[in-house]
């Protein structure tokens, strides 16, 4: 009897942590994906805000030199700052880290302390 309940439990045991395990292999996933499309992102508007602010200032160089300028700066602010706020909602959206391990240890104790 004793052995049967401690090899249930060993084997409750070894799947929650399986359940941990995984969890957090798809927080792991969730950073690097996260850091990935940031650095890419960062790159190509890096990329674009350079030769697009060069071809405006070029091409508005001799009427409105100023005003290119600032419609770049404000247009790069924007795009960054889309950026982030993006980036932000994707974080803010995800569930709590272990929140499945979690329930499923509650529901493991709840059971074992009506039995």
């Amino acid at each position: 009897m004793i052995r049967r309940s401690l090899a249930n439990l060993l084997g409750l045991l070894r799947i929650r942590l399986e359940l941990a395990g995984l969890e957090l292999q798809d927080e792991i996933d969730h950073a690097v994906r996260a850091v990935a499309m940031g650095v890419v992102g960062a790159l190509l508007v890096c990329a674009g805000a350079v030769f697009g602010a060069v071809a405006l200032v070029v091409a508005f160089w001799e009427t409105h030199r100023v005003l290119a300028l600032v419609g770049v700066a404000v247009l790069l602010s924007g795009a960054g700052l889309a950026v982030l706020l993006l980036m932000r909602r994707q974080s803010r959206d995800r569930a709590p880290i272990f929140k499945e391990s979690a329930a499923q240890l509650e529901q493991d104790s709840r059971r074992m302390s009506g039995q």
